[in-house]
């Protein structure tokens, strides 16, 4: 069942420790008044994001983690997000902060008839 049209934001990760945290931070921030859930693919990354992931998923209830056993790229880390989204709207962001995630809140610009950003 979709939500609202508040948005669901996906997150693809692949060794993104260093980084991780503050992205997901910003992000957090919009809730609960824009961003119904943060879907964070964890792509088989070696590093620390894991750990880092599963610490913030106790202390956001809006995120949630989904993980692949190994790196299987950019495009089924999006995909496997998308089928995890119950919002009428949905964004992506990169976890390394590239895109700053304040550019979430022009999302009120969008027209109804577009539910990818």
């Amino acid at each position: 069942m979709l939500e609202s049209r508040r948005l669901s934001v996906i997150i693809p990760a692949y060794n993104e420790s260093l980084l991780i945290e503050k992205t997901l931070s910003e992000i957090y921030q919009l809730s609960p008044q824009l961003v119904s859930r943060i879907i964070v693919v964890n792509d088989g990354s070696h590093d620390d994001t894991a750990i880092i992931l599963e610490r913030l998923s106790k202390d956001m209830p809006c995120l949630e983690v989904v993980g692949h056993p190994s790196n299987q790229g950019f495009g089924t880390s999006i995909v496997t997000g998308l089928g995890r989204v119950t919002s009428s709207h949905v964004a992506w962001l990169p976890a390394d902060g590239a895109i700053d995630p304040l550019a979430l809140e022009s999302v009120h610009l969008v027209d109804e008839s577009s539910p990818i950003i």
